[in-house]
């Protein structure tokens, strides 16, 4: 067997998936829905902590924005990490690093100090995405690639379903800290069985090489019924400086440019329609009963949009289906600013958002993972959902000032659409290795 690494079409790539690629798929899976209910729990945490804390508006959105700020700086300076000292470890330690910060959030006393736990929380969350989404990429096969990439991401939004089944039960019972008590605990019972079964990637075995790689990716190899190596690849002698320049090589720079802007408007889009649906429609005279359905389905519809992106761009090409998504998300927006409060309405345009936007994210990772090379990977995956990071910090609260100023809802929906006209447009520059722009748009 050859002793170089092919990056994503990697040797592992070429078979069918062995139980090891897919336990890492479900591994990972798992983790980001743990990560979802972890990140949106607090939107139903919210009432409770407005009784016991009285808080106002403007301080429940910095609540709100705490776990989201802490993913966007970690996903800049943190989630890199996992280049220099691997994929596995990163995620092992910052999981540990999202239990205490939900544990921190429930023993919080004071409202500062929430915030500064939600903050952790985020960070945690930030840091490991990253590794995730590369993990996925790497030990699926090259046939299932996008379909694993898009379940693992539908982890996200079936998290914030979960959270709202779970939470009217456990919150109502105990009280608003007990979710967060309930969501370390899942986080730390996860730490063990990642430590156990979740294999480092051969990737950055044989990039960085860190002591016994060899041996590591052998065994490795060898679960997964591909020959041993005879001796690891020429390590590179530059890479320690190379690697963020790399993000921007001339094969790559406009495309990441071009999925940056990407993922800034699909993850605004997002958060502001999953933190504002809930107070929108019971603001709009409906029950807070359906505001939190609406919130829901919009996740249902999102996990949806995500495994049939799988599906779609295995069989039409990704940027084609991507480019589509952003299309049905900007259609779907248009029409919920013409619903009023007809409810039936509204949860078909809201789950068909959901279906689109979270769609459109899970084709951007997909993007970014075959876009850059095996020993930029995490770092250019993980500065792109940076990028969006800031896109879903800014969002929330410049829809805020948009009310406070005054706007009708229906002018805010139409506000939002208009970043699914640039991600559309945006896709008409990525370019994906080996494959013509013309032959997936």
């Amino acid at each position: 067997m050859s002793t170089t690494s092919g990056g994503v079409s990697y040797a592992l790539g070429q078979q069918k998936m062995a139980p090891l690629q897919v336990r890492v798929v479900i591994i990972c899976w798992i983790l980001n829905t743990l990560d979802g209910f972890d990140l949106f729990v607090i939107a139903f945490a919210a009432p409770g902590v407005r009784n016991e804390w009285g808080v106002s508006p403007e301080q429940l959105g910095l609540l709100f924005s705490s776990g989201v700020a802490g993913m966007t700086v970690a996903s800049f300076l943190l989630a890199p990490l996992a280049d220099v000292f691997g994929r596995r470890n990163t995620v092992i330690a910052f999981l540990m690093l999202i239990t205490a910060g939900l544990f921190l959030t429930a023993a919080a006393p004071t409202l500062t100090l929430a915030i500064a736990a939600r903050f952790v929380t985020g960070l945690g969350i930030g840091a490991i995405l990253a590794s995730l989404n590369t993990m996925v990429a790497e030990y699926s096969s090259e046939e299932r690639r996008n379909f694993a990439l898009s379940f693992m991401h539908f982890g996200f939004p079936a998290g914030i379903i979960i959270a709202g089944l779970v939470a009217v039960g456990v919150i109502g019972a105990y009280g608003w800290r007990s979710i967060f008590v309930f969501a370390g605990t899942a986080a730390a019972i996860m730490i063990p069985i990642v430590y156990a079964g979740l294999p480092e990637s051969v990737d950055f075995l044989l990039n960085k090489q860190p002591r016994n790689a060899l041996e590591r990716a052998n065994r490795i190899l060898t679960r997964v019924g591909r020959p041993a190596l005879t001796a690891l690849p020429e390590r590179p002698q530059v890479e320690e400086k190379i690697r963020f320049t790399q993000v921007f090589a001339p094969e790559t720079r406009i495309s990441t440019f071009a999925i940056w802007g990407g993922f800034f408007c699909a993850f605004g889009t997002l958060f502001f329609f999953q933190s504002w649906l809930p107070t929108i429609i019971t603001g709009a005279g409906l029950a807070l009963a359906e505001g939190f359905s609406v919130n829901v389905l919009f996740g249902v519809g999102g996990g949806v949009g995500m495994l049939l992106l799988g599906h779609f761009s295995t069989q039409l090409g990704l940027l084609r289906v991507i480019k589509w998504y952003f299309f049905g998300c900007m259609l779907a927006i248009i029409l919920l600013s013409f619903a009023g409060t007809e409810l039936n309405l509204i949860i078909v345009l809201a789950t068909a958002i959901g279906f689109f936007v979270y769609g459109c994210i899970a084709g951007l990772f997909a993007t970014a993972a075959r876009v850059y090379p095996a020993n930029v990977r995490t770092t250019g995956v993980g500065w792109a959902i940076g990028i969006g990071r800031i896109g879903s910090t800014v969002s929330p609260a410049f829809a805020g000032l948009l009310f406070a100023a005054g706007w009708a809802t229906a002018g805010v929906y139409w506000i939002y659409a208009v970043p699914q006209v640039i991600g559309l447009v945006l896709m008409l520059l990525v370019v994906l290795p080996g494959i013509k722009a013309a032959s997936d748009a």
